[in-house]
């Protein structure tokens, strides 16, 4: 199994999207900023009901434990830390080589996204 994380932050400074967020610039057209910068990008490999650790710009960490995989999907619970309280507890289910994003967090004079995929061999 293996994680990729994807830290992104919108702005509306300037009219820009990064190249190396292509894969999801179908995504990212529902929300209505004009910039998209990638600040951080992980890739690991994690182990089934194995807790994989991220760190997240501003002193956040990303839990993610990959679940079980059937159907040609995956089952990721994931957390969102940082501070007092979870900014995000749940449970997601993609499809294999597929991802999962998430926005809202306040960071600079934007707002960051993250982008999780999940690839199953």
């Amino acid at each position: 199994m293996q994680l990729k994380v994807q830290t992104i932050i919108a702005t509306n400074d300037s009219d820009c999207t990064d190249p190396k967020l292509s894969g999801i610039k179908s995504q990212l057209q529902v929300f209505k900023y004009r910039c998209y910068r990638l600040l951080k990008e992980e890739t690991r490999d994690a182990k089934w009901q194995t807790r994989a650790d991220f760190e997240i710009p501003g002193g956040r960490s990303l839990l993610v434990t990959p679940q079980n995989y059937q159907g040609n999907r995956t089952s990721l619970k994931v957390s969102l830390v940082g501070g007092d309280k979870p900014f995000l507890d749940t449970t997601v289910s993609l499809r294999n080589r597929g991802n999962f994003l998430s926005a809202g967090l306040a960071h600079e004079k934007g707002v960051l996204f993250i982008s999780i995929w999940a690839t199953a061999e």
